[in-house]
């Protein structure tokens, strides 16, 4: 889909997975949406901000920086933001 969310459950599951598998199980995803224009990607991953308090952010920054270039690794242009819920 031009423009909007990514509708490829194979793609969706895949890019879903990886995330999930790649941050600390401390992190408590509430969703991973994927959208595509053209050939880029914008992935947002959606956090229960309440599981914060008890996690140092320094190794968290790093998994998400790790888990960013693994993105870019397999699928080319890709951005990923994260947003507290």
């Amino acid at each position: 889909m031009l423009g909007g969310k990514h509708r490829d459950a194979d793609k969706l599951n895949e890019i879903d997975t990886l995330i999930r598998n790649s941050l600390p199980t401390q992190l408590v995803i509430s969703d991973v949406c994927v959208f595509k224009t053209g050939s880029f990607y914008l992935v947002v991953v959606y956090i229960d901000s309440r599981c914060l308090s008890d996690i140092s952010m320094q190794p968290v920054t790093l998994k998400l920086d790790e888990t960013k270039e693994k993105l870019s690794a397999q699928y080319g242009a890709i951005r990923m933001e994260v947003a507290l819920r």
